[in-house]
């Protein structure tokens, strides 16, 4: 979380985060996810996790344009 508000600090009003995860969605069955098994994958988000991200490091709005990424605006 301190590492998401640095970042938001970065940025002007109105500018953009872009992160690139493939996002977890109910259903996926986590134990046999591919992703999951990547070593260097060490965090998992859902859309759900990106709304309580937009709404405690002060961004103005998220959204996702695909299911791998997630734009967060300032």
């Amino acid at each position: 979380m301190d590492e998401l508000r640095r970042l938001r600090r970065m940025l002007r009003s109105g500018g953009l985060l872009a992160v690139m995860t493939l996002l977890w969605e109910e259903g996926i069955d986590f134990a046999n996810w591919h992703y999951r098994r990547e070593p260097t994958h060490v965090a998992f988000y859902s859309q759900l996790t990106f709304r309580w991200i937009e709404r405690f490091c002060g961004f103005s709005k998220v959204w996702f344009p695909s299911d791998r990424i997630a734009l967060l605006r300032a």
